[in-house]
């Protein structure tokens, strides 16, 4: 397994940013992509310093948070400014294969939209181009994506024109 080069990394330093696990844990082509996310979106991007936002050492081992025997590839952060651009942004910017948009969740008790970043390969769909998983929790800490029936994605669209 490679190690990160933080010399390449423009925005994030493992000694001064709340990263809630040791960074190093993460695959390297994550931090290299928050990176990048970072600098496309143009404004900060906070690490959650919640405890298994990056890496988890128990819980379930389908998580891209897991990572025992293996690097993490997820991060949950929360990105200043409008989170629908910073959900946008990661969307279109080819970086992610799974984007979750968390609207409903807060940091230090003040209400703070959050976005769960992963790494997963890209999904196909019976041949046709290679796509980011959506998705998106609701107040009720339901999960809706919006690619997978009709009834997800009219509540995603709901949820997302109730921003």
């Amino acid at each position: 397994m490679s190690s990160i080069d933080w010399n390449k990394i423009r925005y994030f330093d493992p000694t001064k940013d709340n990263f809630s696990e040791d960074p190093n844990e993460a695959d390297p082509a994550l931090i290299y992509a928050i990176d990048e996310f970072r600098h496309i979106l143009g404004r900060s991007v906070y690490p959650s310093p919640v405890k298994g936002a990056l890496a988890r050492m128990t819980g379930s081992v389908n998580s891209r948070h897991y990572a025992v025997g293996r690097k993490t590839d997820a991060i949950d952060v929360f990105p200043s400014g409008d989170i629908k651009l910073a959900w946008l942004v990661a969307v279109t910017s080819g970086l992610f294969g799974g984007v979750g948009l968390y609207p409903f969740t807060h940091f230090k008790d003040k209400p703070w939209p959050m976005l769960h970043l992963d790494m997963r390969p890209f999904e196909r769909d019976g041949g046709k181009d290679n796509h980011t998983l959506l998705w998106l929790r609701d107040d009720s800490d339901s999960y809706w994506f919006p690619q997978r029936s009709e009834r997800h994605r009219d509540v995603f669209f709901k949820l997302l024109d109730n921003m």
